[in-house]
Protein backbone atom coordinates (compact mmCIF):
# COMPACT_ATOMS: atom_id res chain seq x y z
CA UNK A 1 0.00 0.00 0.00
CA UNK A 2 1.39 3.19 -1.21
CA UNK A 3 2.39 6.09 1.86
CA UNK A 4 -0.22 8.55 2.16
CA UNK A 5 2.04 11.59 1.41
CA UNK A 6 2.37 9.07 -2.01
CA UNK A 7 -0.97 8.30 -2.84
CA UNK A 8 -2.55 11.45 -1.87
CA UNK A 9 -0.79 13.81 -4.58
CA UNK A 10 -0.89 11.12 -7.16
CA UNK A 11 -5.21 11.00 -6.69
CA UNK A 12 -5.39 14.80 -6.15
CA UNK A 13 -3.26 15.80 -8.80
CA UNK A 14 -4.79 12.71 -11.42
CA UNK A 15 -8.54 14.06 -10.45
CA UNK A 16 -7.57 17.60 -11.00
CA UNK A 17 -5.67 16.91 -14.80
CA UNK A 18 -9.40 15.10 -15.50
CA UNK A 19 -11.09 18.18 -14.81
CA UNK A 20 -8.92 20.21 -16.52
CA UNK A 21 -8.97 17.91 -19.48
CA UNK A 22 -12.65 18.16 -19.15
CA UNK A 23 -13.23 21.94 -19.19
CA UNK A 24 -10.19 22.92 -21.56
CA UNK A 25 -12.84 23.73 -24.31
CA UNK A 26 -14.55 26.11 -21.90
CA UNK A 27 -11.30 27.88 -20.37
CA UNK A 28 -10.33 31.57 -21.78
CA UNK A 29 -7.00 32.09 -24.22
CA UNK A 30 -6.05 33.63 -20.88
CA UNK A 31 -6.62 33.10 -17.00
CA UNK A 32 -6.86 34.88 -13.93
CA UNK A 33 -4.50 32.53 -11.28
CA UNK A 34 -3.97 35.55 -8.66
CA UNK A 35 -6.30 37.82 -7.01
CA UNK A 36 -5.11 40.72 -4.68
CA UNK A 37 -7.10 41.78 -1.24
CA UNK A 38 -9.74 43.59 -2.79
CA UNK A 39 -10.68 40.29 -5.16
CA UNK A 40 -10.05 41.57 -8.16
CA UNK A 41 -7.55 39.51 -10.32
CA UNK A 42 -4.06 40.93 -10.84
CA UNK A 43 -2.14 37.95 -12.24
CA UNK A 44 -2.83 35.91 -15.74
CA UNK A 45 -1.70 33.32 -17.53
CA UNK A 46 -2.12 30.83 -20.50
CA UNK A 47 -5.41 28.52 -20.93
CA UNK A 48 -2.27 25.62 -20.84
CA UNK A 49 -0.61 27.08 -17.82
CA UNK A 50 -3.43 27.87 -15.93
CA UNK A 51 -5.34 24.63 -16.61
CA UNK A 52 -2.19 22.14 -16.24
CA UNK A 53 0.97 23.76 -13.84
CA UNK A 54 -0.90 23.17 -10.38
CA UNK A 55 -2.09 19.48 -11.42
CA UNK A 56 1.45 18.68 -12.47
CA UNK A 57 2.81 20.57 -9.26
CA UNK A 58 0.49 18.10 -7.13
CA UNK A 59 1.49 15.06 -9.03
CA UNK A 60 5.58 16.10 -8.27
CA UNK A 61 4.59 16.33 -4.58
CA UNK A 62 4.25 12.64 -4.72
CA UNK A 63 8.53 12.69 -5.03
CA UNK A 64 8.77 15.47 -2.35
CA UNK A 65 9.30 12.69 0.78
CA UNK A 66 11.78 10.66 -1.11
CA UNK A 67 14.10 13.87 -2.33
CA UNK A 68 13.43 15.36 1.28
CA UNK A 69 15.24 12.17 3.06
CA UNK A 70 18.14 11.72 0.61
CA UNK A 71 18.88 15.34 1.38
CA UNK A 72 18.54 15.53 5.33
CA UNK A 73 21.63 15.64 7.22
CA UNK A 74 19.37 14.50 10.11
CA UNK A 75 17.84 11.55 7.89
CA UNK A 76 17.18 9.85 11.39
CA UNK A 77 15.99 12.25 13.41
CA UNK A 78 13.65 13.10 10.28
CA UNK A 79 12.40 9.46 9.47
CA UNK A 80 10.96 9.74 13.34
CA UNK A 81 9.41 13.11 11.76
CA UNK A 82 7.60 11.11 9.17
CA UNK A 83 4.14 11.38 10.22
CA UNK A 84 4.27 15.49 10.50
CA UNK A 85 6.08 15.33 6.95
CA UNK A 86 3.52 13.16 5.64
CA UNK A 87 0.83 15.42 6.53
CA UNK A 88 2.74 18.74 5.32
CA UNK A 89 3.02 17.10 2.00
CA UNK A 90 -0.83 15.94 2.31
CA UNK A 91 -1.69 19.23 3.04
CA UNK A 92 0.34 20.95 0.22
CA UNK A 93 -1.47 18.56 -1.87
CA UNK A 94 -4.83 20.11 -0.57
CA UNK A 95 -4.30 23.07 -1.17
CA UNK A 96 -3.05 23.52 -4.77
CA UNK A 97 -6.05 21.08 -5.41
CA UNK A 98 -8.45 23.87 -4.33
CA UNK A 99 -6.64 26.84 -5.51
CA UNK A 100 -6.72 24.77 -8.79
CA UNK A 101 -10.24 24.06 -8.74
CA UNK A 102 -10.77 27.44 -7.61
CA UNK A 103 -8.86 29.02 -10.84
CA UNK A 104 -11.10 26.66 -13.25
CA UNK A 105 -14.02 27.77 -11.49
CA UNK A 106 -12.98 31.89 -11.89
CA UNK A 107 -12.76 31.19 -15.41
CA UNK A 108 -16.06 29.52 -16.89
CA UNK A 109 -17.60 32.11 -15.06
CA UNK A 110 -18.41 30.81 -11.94
CA UNK A 111 -18.74 33.39 -8.82
CA UNK A 112 -15.76 33.28 -6.03
CA UNK A 113 -14.44 34.75 -3.10
CA UNK A 114 -10.86 34.85 -3.24
CA UNK A 115 -10.68 35.82 0.64
CA UNK A 116 -12.48 32.75 1.60
CA UNK A 117 -10.07 30.49 -0.47
CA UNK A 118 -6.94 32.14 0.97
CA UNK A 119 -8.09 31.63 4.53
CA UNK A 120 -9.90 28.02 3.82
CA UNK A 121 -6.26 27.15 2.49
CA UNK A 122 -4.32 28.73 5.05
CA UNK A 123 -6.47 26.98 7.64
CA UNK A 124 -5.99 23.30 5.76
CA UNK A 125 -2.64 23.77 6.20
CA UNK A 126 -2.44 25.36 9.39
CA UNK A 127 -4.38 22.87 10.83
CA UNK A 128 -2.99 19.56 9.22
CA UNK A 129 0.94 20.13 9.51
CA UNK A 130 0.24 21.41 13.39
CA UNK A 131 -1.53 18.36 14.36
CA UNK A 132 1.79 16.92 14.35
CA UNK A 133 4.16 19.64 14.84
CA UNK A 134 4.58 18.77 18.17
CA UNK A 135 5.69 15.29 17.36
CA UNK A 136 9.00 16.87 15.31
CA UNK A 137 12.59 15.86 15.81
CA UNK A 138 15.26 18.23 14.89
CA UNK A 139 16.04 18.48 11.39
CA UNK A 140 16.80 21.24 8.66
CA UNK A 141 13.31 20.17 6.57
CA UNK A 142 10.71 21.33 8.13
CA UNK A 143 9.67 22.90 11.21
CA UNK A 144 10.78 26.19 13.00
CA UNK A 145 14.59 25.81 12.25
CA UNK A 146 16.90 28.49 13.71
CA UNK A 147 20.11 28.57 15.43
CA UNK A 148 18.73 27.64 18.81
CA UNK A 149 16.20 24.49 18.08
CA UNK A 150 18.53 23.29 15.69
CA UNK A 151 21.21 23.29 18.56
CA UNK A 152 19.28 21.94 21.18
CA UNK A 153 16.58 19.08 21.10
CA UNK A 154 14.70 19.96 24.24
CA UNK A 155 14.15 23.61 22.27
CA UNK A 156 12.91 22.56 19.73
CA UNK A 157 10.66 20.05 21.95
CA UNK A 158 8.81 23.05 23.59
CA UNK A 159 9.38 25.37 20.74
CA UNK A 160 7.10 22.67 18.39
CA UNK A 161 4.74 21.57 21.18
CA UNK A 162 3.79 25.15 21.49
CA UNK A 163 3.39 26.15 17.86
CA UNK A 164 1.23 22.92 17.20
CA UNK A 165 -1.00 23.84 19.46
CA UNK A 166 -0.94 27.70 18.25
CA UNK A 167 -0.95 26.71 15.07
CA UNK A 168 -4.42 24.52 14.81
CA UNK A 169 -6.11 26.85 16.79
CA UNK A 170 -5.48 29.69 14.16
CA UNK A 171 -6.08 27.07 11.50
CA UNK A 172 -9.17 25.55 12.78
CA UNK A 173 -10.89 29.75 13.23
CA UNK A 174 -9.28 30.35 10.02
CA UNK A 175 -11.48 27.04 8.82
CA UNK A 176 -14.70 28.82 10.65
CA UNK A 177 -14.50 32.00 9.17
CA UNK A 178 -13.97 30.34 5.22
CA UNK A 179 -17.12 28.51 5.89
CA UNK A 180 -19.55 31.05 7.80
CA UNK A 181 -19.36 33.75 5.43
CA UNK A 182 -17.41 35.94 7.45
CA UNK A 183 -14.24 36.10 4.95
CA UNK A 184 -13.10 39.46 3.83
CA UNK A 185 -10.21 41.66 2.98
CA UNK A 186 -10.12 42.69 6.72
CA UNK A 187 -10.33 39.61 8.26
CA UNK A 188 -7.66 37.69 5.88
CA UNK A 189 -5.43 40.89 6.52
CA UNK A 190 -5.39 40.07 10.41
CA UNK A 191 -5.38 36.10 10.07
CA UNK A 192 -2.34 36.19 8.03
CA UNK A 193 -1.13 39.04 10.59
CA UNK A 194 -1.44 36.33 13.44
CA UNK A 195 0.13 33.95 11.56
CA UNK A 196 3.06 36.25 10.95
CA UNK A 197 3.20 37.29 14.76
CA UNK A 198 2.74 33.36 15.86
CA UNK A 199 6.15 32.65 13.67
CA UNK A 200 8.17 35.61 14.93
CA UNK A 201 6.95 34.78 18.58
CA UNK A 202 8.02 31.35 18.26
CA UNK A 203 11.47 32.10 17.06
CA UNK A 204 11.38 34.69 20.34
CA UNK A 205 10.72 31.90 22.33
CA UNK A 206 12.79 29.42 21.29
CA UNK A 207 15.81 31.91 21.85
CA UNK A 208 14.39 32.31 25.39
CA UNK A 209 13.76 28.73 25.85
CA UNK A 210 17.88 28.20 24.56
CA UNK A 211 19.20 31.45 26.64
CA UNK A 212 17.64 29.77 29.91
CA UNK A 213 19.19 26.41 29.33
CA UNK A 214 21.70 25.37 32.22
CA UNK A 215 25.36 25.02 31.73
CA UNK A 216 26.11 22.06 29.24
CA UNK A 217 22.80 22.36 27.33
CA UNK A 218 22.85 22.68 23.59
CA UNK A 219 23.00 19.46 22.55
CA UNK A 220 21.52 17.47 20.41
CA UNK A 221 20.48 13.58 20.10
Amino acid sequence: MKHPAVLVPLVLGSLALAVSVLLHGRLPESMAIHWNLSGEPDGFASRQIGAFALPVLTLLLSLGRTVIHRLEPRAPNLERSSKALSALVVAMALVLTLVHLTILAAAIGMTINPAAVAIGATGLLLTLSGNYMGKTRSNFAIGIRNRWTLSDEQVWDKTHRVGGRLFVAEGVVALLISLTGLSGTETAIALFAAVAATLGGLHLYSLSLWRNRAPGGGRTR
